[in-house]
């Protein structure tokens, strides 16, 4: 269980780590209006908190899943997204060819001014050894 009030940056250019985590956004805060008898309230609901408890694992045996929910979706992209900024870049500056037909790829460069610069047909351009395998770990 990770508990943070932003999205933690992982380290994990597959994304495999990110997408083994399930997120519950929290938008009510308690700060200020802490109670004081939480657990004696709590205590003379444990027979509904367990039988939700139980309807809740019932569900999980039947889905095989936990249901993600629409509040969680766009901060377990996010998550991804910081995980692996590749995936990211892929996502929106990629696009997937028909089956079978072979990609031509033409690698931006920066010149020696900074400015962005595509290849010409005869010159070749080698990706860094990190972009590489970032790009594998996305198979």
């Amino acid at each position: 269980m990770l508990l943070s009030n932003e999205v933690p940056r992982l380290a994990d250019a597959s994304a495999a780590l990110s997408g083994r985590f399930v997120t519950l956004v929290l938008t009510r805060t308690f700060y200020n209006k802490e109670d004081p008898h939480l657990t004696d309230k709590l205590l003379s609901e444990l027979p509904g908190i367990l039988n939700w408890a139980l309807d809740g694992w019932e569900r999980l045996q039947r889905q095989g899943r936990f249901t993600v929910l629409a509040s969680s979706k766009e901060v377990m992209k996010e998550l991804e997204h910081l995980s692996s900024p590749i995936q990211k870049f892929i996502e929106e500056e990629c696009f997937l060819l028909q089956k079978g037909v072979s990609p031509s790829m033409s690698y931006m460069s920066l010149g020696p001014s900074g400015a962005a610069g595509k290849a010409g047909p005869t010159q070749e351009l080698k990706p860094r050894l990190g972009v590489t395998s970032a790009l594998h770990s996305q198979r």
